[in-house]
């Protein structure tokens, strides 16, 4: 698994969620976030509010 990568070779995983909300054809979204557990140290979760609440500018 890419956490498991990550882990060992001490990288970053960058998860960009601005557009989380859009998820099609009745998939779950999987956030990057559900692994923090795991692997918290080597996550790094990226959101909006611009884009979430609409509020541009």
């Amino acid at each position: 698994m890419l956490v498991d990568v990550a882990q060992k070779h001490d990288l970053f995983l960058i998860g960009d969620e601005a557009y989380r909300e859009f998820v099609y054809g009745g998939e779950k979204l999987q956030s990057f976030g559900e692994f923090a557990d795991r692997a918290g140290d080597n996550i790094i979760v990226i959101d909006t509010v611009s884009k979430r609440f609409s509020a541009c500018g």
